[in-house]
């Protein structure tokens, strides 16, 4: 399961910063976040709980 959690977080961070090279710039919105995600999934405790 955090694995899924990581790709698929990778995959909408990867796409957010395709839309910016496009002019959208509301997806910056949606780095912030996904980069909060990343960084909470990479933590030790969150980690444990999923035996990663």
């Amino acid at each position: 399961m955090w694995y899924l959690g990581v790709i698929f977080t990778a995959i909408s961070l990867i796409l957010g910063i395709a839309s910016l090279f496009t002019g959208v710039f509301v997806s910056i919105i949606t780095l912030v976040i996904d980069g909060l995600i990343l960084y909470y999934l990479f933590r030790p405790g969150v980690k444990a709980f999923f035996g990663v």
